[in-house]
């Protein structure tokens, strides 16, 4: 991420979308460092504008 070289790596995968859902075998995460539980399946989306940057 800092080298600005993901976009070669094989791990990596890009989807252009708004929202995604996914199932997975485990409830336990970590999000931002944070432990949650979290039942499948799982829903994300994308709010656009929702992130504002003080620079």
């Amino acid at each position: 991420m800092f080298t600005k070289r993901l976009t070669e790596d094989d791990y990596v995968t890009y989807l252009p979308v708004s929202g995604i859902e996914f199932r997975v075998n485990t409830k336990t995460w970590h999000i931002d460092g944070e432990f949650k539980k979290i039942k499948s399946p799982i829903h994300i989306k994308v709010l656009p504008r929702s992130l504002s940057v003080l620079v």
